[in-house]
């Protein structure tokens, strides 16, 4: 694979709202900081969901279309290593 990732660390002096931006503009991929969210922020960029009471956010570009197909649980992986996963799940199955 050749995904190189490119970390920026921003200066102590950048406001919140460069940083949302920031990323609504295609300048950042994703922001983690502590970043409130307020409504103007949420119209323009996503925020993660917090699992524990915390005050870091992850801030994520908006996606272009919000539908959902049927398969979209299948997106994370290509059709060939599903069908690995499936052929060693049965193959698995076979020697127990």
């Amino acid at each position: 694979m050749s995904f190189r990732p490119v970390i920026i660390i921003a200066k102590p002096t950048i406001q919140y709202n460069e940083l949302v931006d920031g990323v609504a503009n295609r300048l950042f991929d994703t922001v983690m900081t502590s970043v409130a969210i307020n409504a103007k922020r949420s119209k323009i960029v996503d925020f993660s969901a917090a699992t524990f009471p915390h005050s870091y956010r992850i801030v994520t570009r908006k996606p272009k279309s919000s539908q959902l197909s049927f398969l979209f649980f299948l997106k994370p992986f290509s059709w060939t290593l599903w069908l690995l996963i499936l052929g060693t799940v049965f193959y698995a199955s076979i020697l127990i």
